[in-house]
């Protein structure tokens, strides 16, 4: 009785079994998508198309997405005898700080039109500003249906520009994330685990980003925002190289032919966006670097080279993390003719450095590698500028900002993209004839050049500094918005962002003069009211701070900005309960303001609430960066200065 027992449980596990089987295969063949197959690093919400089809056959760029890229049409199906090249990227590719006109995609049409065997050459520029390769991904399925024939992907500067969450997956044991593998290759387990997410029952593991880019730098605070995160920057990397995997492997599904590039960043043109020291560093250690870096920063003003490589080495031997000290030392070692030396530590510098909006050396590092043992072609952008670039290091004479190339810079990166296709029989143009055809191919670009007019070229120079200021570079944003502001007299965005340099540069009746020059222009600009309303707190003309702030409808970029204003008018004004209420809202909302907790710490203080007082300069100080050793005589000497008043 028991063996037979048995033999039903056997039996009825094994049809059990089958079941199961039959059922995943049943799933399979009716496409159900697995988990395995999707991006375990960051979902969507929602999907928007790059391209909408206004009539049968006729697609245009979708006008929620001209923020992000260049306006453009394209045709389905595909003319008949027509090539058509899909390059992909951030605004390298987009043609920042220019447009489309002088981006590397459209210089690669031309010189592939002029010198190839067929002159029916489309170059679909998807370059879209902010992009990082996650979504830049997104961009290659929809048009990888778009019938390409060759696919170029720029991509690598913008991985650390959105904050994402990983710590589910760094934190998950090794054991249960190999189970968790299994399971995701089922495709029932797939579709029973979305039916439980549709339904509310259980929670997204992975960061779900919104549809539009969401930029850090773009939020109160900016690079206050970024610190020192090693675990974050290695699943940044992890990412990375996983979407470049994931995009390869797609393109071969289409049988697309693909071409990678490493992305070069000027490294000797631009100081790092901003630096940290090692976080164990102490009171004195630290005292005592500053004064090092002191002696250095004298001696290389007056040009005293040798003395200032000394003093920052001896400042490097107490703190070699701190991104501007890396740099200062390369300028050094380069004004010595030590070029070897200084370019290693240009490299560091951006390595080190705290908001990193330049391409990590693992990525170009991990393109190289990966290119070679999947056998894909490279194009080495980086090498190359290394090649030609003064002392080997790329600097100015290639860049107009921090990554962004200047147009001969764009011109170089589609020669190299075009010399790798061809070397791999992608594109109806011979090696051997391209090679045959590069003097005069170089010559007409230099004529190319030359006919772009010069109104153009400061559009780019409005462009370089508008980023600057967008990444919280001030001192580089000034001279380009100036000379801009010369030509250009019908951009409101340009005297506002003087008039907000003025301000940080304790100028506030200048700064007023900009901001009633763009109010000129768009008497609606609240970027132009917001300033204005600034400008009155540092005047110290309070009254006419809070009447601006409390006069207009603030949209919600601003609407932050409008209750810091608004408070620090009411505390300054003896309205501490009202202030303390207003400046909490806006707590609320950017808790990593310091601004925010210094005057919540005033007006806290002001009203008899002296723990509020305390805590709230606390996070002042750390927000400030100020080490944990030092912020117990920061907050007794600030408290004695708030008693003696």
């Amino acid at each position: 009785m028991k063996q037979l027992f048995n033999k039903k449980n056997l039996m009825a596990i094994g049809f059990g079994l089958l079941l199961l089987l039959f059922i995943e295969v049943a799933l399979r063949m009716f496409g159900v998508p697995l988990i395995s197959d999707e991006d375990p690093f960051v979902g969507f919400h929602g999907s928007v198309p790059v391209f909408i089809e206004q009539t049968p056959g006729h697609f245009s760029l979708n006008p929620a997405k001209e923020e992000y890229f260049n306006p453009q049409k394209y045709r389905m199906p595909k003319p008949q005898g027509g090539f058509r090249i899909v390059s992909l990227g951030g605004s390298t590719t987009y043609g920042r700080p220019f447009y489309n006109q002088t981006s590397f995609p459209s210089w690669l049409q031309k010189l592939l039109s002029r010198y190839g065997a067929n002159p029916q050459i489309e170059s679909l520029n998807l370059g879209g500003i902010s992009y990082a390769s996650y979504r830049v991904r997104r961009v290659l399925e929809e048009l990888l249906t778009k019938d390409p024939d060759l696919v170029v992907i720029y991509s690598g500067h913008n991985e650390f520009l959105e904050n994402r969450t990983f710590a589910d997956i760094r934190e998950e044991p090794e054991s249960l994330r190999t189970i968790r593998g299994l399971l995701h290759r089922s495709a029932g387990y797939s579709l029973l685990y979305r039916s439980f997410q549709d339904a509310g029952l259980i929670s997204p593991r992975k960061a779900m980003l919104g549809e539009n880019v969401d930029a850090t730098l773009e939020q109160v605070g900016g690079p206050e925002l970024y610190h020192r995160d090693a675990q974050f920057r290695d699943r940044v990397i992890a990412q990375y190289q996983h979407e470049i995997r994931r995009m390869v492997r797609l393109c071969r599904e289409y049988e697309v032919p693909v071409v990678l590039c490493t992305t070069p960043s000027n490294l000797s043109g631009l100081s790092p966006f901003k630096s940290e020291h090692r976080d164990d560093i102490n009171a004195e250690q630290l005292r005592l670097w500053e004064t090092f870096f002191a002696q250095g920063e004298s001696a290389r003003l007056a040009g005293r080279w040798e003395e200032a490589l000394s003093s920052y080495r001896q400042a490097l031997t107490i703190d070699s993390q701190y991104a501007l000290l890396q740099y200062r030392r390369a300028q050094a070692l380069e004004a010595l003719g030590r070029y070897p030396e200084a370019s290693a530590a240009y490299m560091q510098a951006k390595e080190l450095d705290i908001v990193p909006l330049r391409s990590l050396d693992r990525f170009n590092d991990f393109l190289r590698r990966f290119s070679e043992e999947e056998n894909i072609p490279l194009a080495d952008v980086e090498l190359v500028f290394k090649r030609i670039s003064p002392n080997g290091i790329p600097g100015a004479s290639l860049f107009e900002d921090h990554v962004h190339p200047s147009i001969e810079g764009q011109q170089l990166i589609a020669w190299v993209v075009l010399s790798a296709a061809t070397k791999a029989s992608m594109v109806p143009l011979d090696a051997q004839r391209w090679r045959s055809l590069m003097p005069e191919a170089k010559e007409y670009l230099e004529k190319e050049y030359a006919k772009i007019p010069e109104q153009y070229r400061v559009l780019g120079k409005w462009g370089v500094g508008r980023l600057f200021y967008w990444a919280g570079k001030y001192d580089a944003a000034e001279k380009p918005l100036y000379e801009a502001w010369q030509v250009i007299k019908d951009l409101p965005e340009i005297p506002v962002q003087l008039g907000n340099l003025a301000l940080r540069l304790k100028d506030a009746s200048k700064a007023i003069t900009y901001f009633d020059a763009a109010l000129q222009i768009d008497p609606q600009s609240v970027e132009a009211y917001m300033g204005r309303a600034k400008a009155f707190i540092s005047l110290g003309n309070y009254n006419s701070a809070l009447k601006v702030v409390q006069e207009h409808n603030w949209p919600e970029k601003l609407a932050v900005e409008a209750l810091v204003v608004e408070g620090q008018a009411l505390v300054s004004l003896g309205e501490f309960v009202p202030g303390i209420t207003v400046l909490t809202k806006a707590e609320q909302l950017a808790p990593g303001l310091a601004k925010v907790q210094l005057t919540l710490a005033i007006a806290f203080a002001k009203v008899g609430r002296n723990d509020a007082a305390e805590k709230s300069y606390r996070h002042y100080l750390l927000i400030e960066g100020y080490r944990s050793a030092d912020i117990e005589s920061a907050v007794s000497e600030w408290k004695s200065q708030i008693l003696a008043e």
